[in-house]
């Protein structure tokens, strides 16, 4: 794989990145409010997989899918990245920046085994990307910088070696 210089366009969008870990996404950190459905006890003829009729492109290579939890999340297969952006309600100006943000992120990163998963959050009036990414292969989660992650790892008794630290961060994998 060829290494692609960051432009400073690329290093412009890298500012405004703000690590996280998984228990702080929304979907584990809001209660969901429940909306009652009317019933619905047809069956679409030869369906057989919920996949194929909850996954539907969104925009560009976007595709809209839900968690077990409910929650409604987005996935590009080619940038190999997850949101929970509502790429439906999104202006196109913010569609470009997720995007060229995740671009200039997949720069540093450099693997395209790594999973981005990335959330636009709103801090003093300015759209900045709280991410983590995933590492499938070492089932492990880590950042693009260095990250203090006190209040990931307080509930550790002892974490002064990198053992200790790797164990949480596979936790937060799972």
């Amino acid at each position: 794989m060829t290494t692609a210089t960051p432009t400073g366009f690329d290093q412009q969008m890298l500012q405004h990145s703000v690590p996280i870990w998984p228990t702080q996404l929304r979907r584990y950190t809001e209660t969901p409010q429940l909306v009652p459905l009317g019933r619905d006890y047809n069956v679409q003829m030869m369906q057989i997989d919920l996949a194929s009729i909850d996954r539907r492109e969104v925009r560009g290579d976007w595709e809209e899918c839900t968690h077990p939890s409910g929650a409604t999340y987005h996935y590009n297969a080619k940038m190999n990245t997850f949101t929970e952006m509502n790429m439906r309600a999104c202006s196109d100006e913010q569609f470009q920046r997720l995007e060229s943000w995740i671009h200039a992120s997949r720069l540093k990163i450099n693997n395209e085994h790594w999973l981005l998963v990335v959330e636009p959050i709103s801090a003093r009036g300015e759209e900045v990307y709280s991410y983590y990414c995933v590492v499938p292969k070492n089932r492990i989660i880590t950042w693009l910088e260095p990250v203090d992650a006190y209040l990931l790892f307080q509930e550790c008794t002892t974490v002064s070696h990198w053992n200790h630290k790797r164990l949480e961060l596979e936790a937060q994998f799972w």
